[in-house]
């Protein structure tokens, strides 16, 4: 009854109802604007809305036509629904996870069989919170919550709870699940339970009980790549955290050595053994692996945990002086855990976002992040130990000593006994000590640091502990023992580039050289100390190490930046 459709359509573009846009090298006719298109669709009846549908499904490509046929179906349609499930099984490009999710709870919802119903809809759910995407995975979970228990709806929901940090049940369901699963039909929900509680697990310090999870998830998952590369992720983190990290980079030598050259269904294992590598001090492969991860996804390429590329970018950019670098990934980090409601990440993103500014003497930011990891904490029950690195980091960097041993106390109620590299709270602790003059204490702290470093050898946290022990002595009035410490100290810098934790070197032993009495070179190495932390913008450093340059009654020289030194 239109008549001319062509002459209807300049009618009602005239009128302002549609509009052409252009797309490339082709075109389509929209509503030219979304109340316009309500009013519409408003003024139609059901029937004639479907048949409308109907009629255009037959018009418009796939999987464009898909869209017009769940918009027509009055009721369940099988072949509707093995499409649907089709096309989702083909949305595996970056950033398609969503779509092909909302396909596979369509593909549900015309399903004739109540099985291929739930399947299907846990499929959906699975694409989700598989790809870290909460906000989609908790839309759905009222839909999945009407459907009888399951091993594999307790796995997701376990999964789901961990990424929202639920704590107090994330243990629960996913023992749940693996006590439920059958190991003959239905293994993949099993390795599923097992990945999950280990990752847990690691996060709540029962490292050694993380280990054997991650165990049974690579003897359950040996059949499926993808999952398998879940299980030897969570077991390479196992061993990492147990100070066991050479064993735990084996765990991933299926990979290639290349970053570039790992395949992007790996981009995982890519990330998970850049992690590895920064905890063991390849600065240089972490780097790498964590740069070419967080390209890939900023590509979209799809992660279980999209920002751990981000935050532990970071980390190694922290560690090598690229602190602006690091400021703007952190920074993104926290941005992606925020938008994707991962609750569970809030702790540690905040945490790590807060070094940066508490260095350079942003004291409103870092304290905003400190408190926001904190709470994190206290209202999940996780991160307790990076918020005590970031509290201590700050409260250092103002002087406030009493507030650095307040900061790291949770840790230290904690009991475990972390590597260092992963969680570096100690050192923290034991600086705070020699500079309150509390010599005992601080013996014992740094004690505890010589006996929590891995047997494999860390020469960043080596160093560290030399130079404390250097400080430490100093304080004692035995000069010959800290010259001794710092001498072990500088020899373990060779080849480390860590311009952070070397200017702290060059400060520390230049204090040293003044109290010997040499004043020339305690000038000389002061001066080199402040030029490297005022090139990292380290302002609340720099102003310690004029302090000490005044106190050796030396000018003031304007910042240069020297090459590093190291004989």
């Amino acid at each position: 009854g239109l008549g001319d459709p062509l002459a209807a359509l300049d009618e009602a573009a005239a009128a302002g109802l549609l509009v052409e846009k252009r797309a490339g090298s082709g075109a389509a006719i929209a509503f030219a604007h979304p109340l316009v298109h309500a009013a519409v669709r408003d003024d139609l009846g059901p029937a004639q809305r479907r048949r409308l549908h109907q009629a255009a499904a037959a018009l418009v490509p796939a999987p464009a036509a898909l869209a017009h046929r769940v918009a027509a179906a009055a009721g369940p349609d099988e072949s509707l629904a093995g499409d649907l499930e089709e096309a989702a099984r083909g949305a595996a490009g970056p950033g398609e996870v969503a779509q092909g999710a909302a396909w596979l709870a369509q593909a549900s919802a015309v399903s004739a069989d109540r099985v291929q119903q739930e399947r299907r809809l846990l499929d959906a759910l699975a694409a989700l919170v598989d790809s870290g995407d909460v906000a989609g995975a908790m839309a759905l979970w009222p839909q999945a919550a009407q459907f009888g228990a399951s091993a594999r709806r307790s796995a997701l929901l376990g999964h789901l709870d961990l990424l929202c940090a639920r704590g107090s049940v994330v243990e629960a369901h996913l023992l749940e699940a693996w006590q439920a699963h059958d190991p003959a039909t239905e293994p993949l929900v099993g390795a599923d339970a097992a990945t999950w509680l280990a990752a847990y697990l690691c996060t709540v310090r029962r490292v050694e009980e993380a280990l054997s999870w991650s165990e049974r998830a690579v003897a359950a998952s040996a059949g499926d790549p993808a999952a398998r590369l879940q299980a030897l992720i969570m077991t390479a983190q196992s061993l990492t955290l147990a100070g066991r990290g050479p064993e735990g980079l084996a765990r991933l030598g299926g990979l290639p050595a290349a970053a570039a050259e790992v395949p992007l269904a790996a981009t995982d294992g890519l990330v998970a053994r850049g992690i590895c590598r920064l905890f063991t001090d390849d600065m240089t492969g972490a780097m790498a692996d964590l740069s070419e991860g967080a390209a890939r996804q900023r590509a979209g390429v799809s992660s279980h945990d999209p920002g751990m590329a981000l935050v532990y970018l970071s980390d190694a950019e922290y560690r090598l002086g690229a602190w602006d670098d690091a400021l703007m990934h952190s920074a993104l980090a926290v941005s992606l855990a925020h938008d994707a409601d991962r609750t569970w990440d809030f702790a540690l993103v905040h945490g790590f976002a807060a070094r940066v500014p508490a260095a350079r003497g942003d004291w409103q930011l870092a304290g905003a992040h400190v408190e926001a990891s904190r709470a994190a904490g206290r209202a999940f029950g996780i991160g307790t130990t990076t918020a005590a690195m970031a509290g201590a980091v700050l409260a250092l960097a103002r002087g406030d000593l009493e507030g650095v041993l307040s900061a790291t106390a949770p840790a230290r109620a904690l009991g475990g006994a972390e590597v260092p590299s992963v969680a570096d709270w100690r050192p923290l602790e034991a600086e705070a000590l020699i500079g309150l003059g509390r010599v005992d204490d601080a013996g014992a702290a740094l004690a505890e640091l010589d006996a929590a470093i891995p047997a494999f050898g860390l020469p960043s946290a080596s160093m560290t502990a030399a130079r404390l022990h250097g400080n430490l002595a100093v304080l004692r009035g035995d000069l010959a023992g800290a010259e001794e410490s710092f001498a072990a100290a500088w020899q373990l810098a060779r080849g480390l580039s860590l311009p952070f934790q070397l200017a702290l070197l060059e400060r520390d032993d230049g204090r040293r050289l003044r109290r010997a009495g040499d004043r020339q070179s305690a000038v000389g190495r002061l001066r080199q100390a402040r030029d490297h932390l005022a090139a990292l913008g380290a302002q609340p450093h720099v102003a310690a190490c004029e302090r000490e340059l005044a106190q050796c009654g030396a000018e003031i020289r304007p910042e240069r930046r020297p090459a590093w030194n190291l004989t």
